[in-house]
């Protein structure tokens, strides 16, 4: 998790507050789909899918603002 917490760090810092938010629902969604498309939803698709439900409340202090 350290690592994919830097990562998501280092994206939301290139992204503003409104494009980080869409990036995490984006995720989201993708995610949920991965668990949805195999006939008993996938552990691993769940699990991330679940983390990136969260992710942008976690994260948003991270955004860059002054980016246009």
């Amino acid at each position: 998790m350290y690592e994919a917490s830097k990562s998501i760090k280092r994206v939301a810092m290139n992204l503003t507050t409104e494009q980080f938010k869409g990036y995490c629902l984006g995720m989201e969604i993708d995610w949920s789909f991965r668990a949805s498309i195999k006939g008993e939803p996938s552990a691993r698709a769940t699990k991330k899918a679940i983390f990136w439900s969260g992710a942008f409340e976690a994260f948003k202090g991270g955004c860059n603002d002054s980016i246009s």
